[in-house]
């Protein structure tokens, strides 16, 4: 294997400016790191951001007809406290583990997340109201569609990451 054969995590390269030994530790020695209380909200925030881009579609698809900002809230709210109840269970053991307060999580998440929620539902409101669209028609042309957790190599530089977050619009993406 040569040198050119192996890839760098972007996340190691950022990881080594800030603590080499903690790279040394990780990738050469093989240890991990412990799982702390920040790791397991930041997991489950992840995985909520990964839920409600996955789930959009359908709340978009139920809106049939016209409906005020405040029912669109309420949709992606409602898909928000499912969602986080998911979340919450695949970290159950980690939680458990940590003797962490279920619910401080729920409501630390919610409130991560809920500013977005909104954004995401004035975006829905706003274009429905301007191009007089629903449903599926609705869904096809809203834009900004949301990616998450986008894995992106670079065969020139030899490093490999994960985009937490793309914004897709017909002719250009943001990344953030």
């Amino acid at each position: 294997m040569e040198i050119n054969d192996i890839f760098v995590r972007v996340t190691d390269i950022t990881d080594y400016i800030f603590c080499p030994r903690k790279v040394y530790l990780k990738r050469v020695l093989g240890y991990s790191e412990e799982d702390t209380e920040q790791k397991i909200f930041g997991s489950i925030v992840h995985s909520l951001f990964d839920k409600i881009n996955e789930k959009e579609q359908e709340i978009i698809f139920n809106i049939k007809e016209f409906v005020e900002y405040e029912k669109i809230l309420n949709l992606y709210e409602n898909f928000l406290t499912e969602l986080l109840e998911e979340s919450i269970k695949e970290f159950e053991e980690q939680i458990k583990n940590l003797n962490l307060d279920k619910n401080d999580i729920k409501i630390r998440a919610y409130s991560y997340v809920i500013k977005d929620i909104e954004d995401r539902a004035k975006n829905v409101y706003n274009f429905m109201k301007e191009n007089d669209l629903y449903g599926i028609e609705l869904w096809e042309f809203l834009e900004p569609k949301i990616k998450t957790e986008l894995d992106v190599t670079s065969l020139k530089y030899n490093i490999v990451g994960r985009i937490d977050r793309l914004e897709i619009y017909k002719k250009a993406y943001n990344t953030l």
